[in-house]
């Protein structure tokens, strides 16, 4: 299922969301980012490269899918970008089961 990921306001990208791990309601995917995600871009791989991950601690993460619903994960957003690799994840955990179940039919 299509979302996109938000920093405070604004998008930074879209992500095509598959289900990771159901039991932890867990979803992920590449992020296809866009010109916005450049102004961030810098201190997001200096925090990946520091703890493996740019979280909502970090950030004011949010993700919206295409039918304007916005995720609200009890186990957070993170993202990785690493320096030299061309792939940009976002991962999100403690999702409900019906969130779940709706990406889990659009995949």
């Amino acid at each position: 299922m299509v979302g996109y990921l938000y920093i405070d306001s604004k998008s930074v990208g879209e992500i095509n969301f598959q289900v990771i791990d159901e039991s932890m309601g867990a979803i992920g995917g590449v992020l296809l980012p866009n010109l916005a995600y450049e102004v961030y871009r810098n201190k997001i791989q200096n925090l990946c490269e520091v703890n493996g991950i740019a979280n909502v601690t970090d950030f004011n993460f949010k993700i919206i899918l295409h039918n304007n619903i916005t995720i609200n994960p009890m186990g957070g957003i993170g993202v990785t970008d690493m320096p030299g690799f061309e792939e940009i994840y976002v991962e999100s955990a403690g999702i409900s089961a019906d969130i779940i179940n709706m990406i889990r039919s659009k995949e």
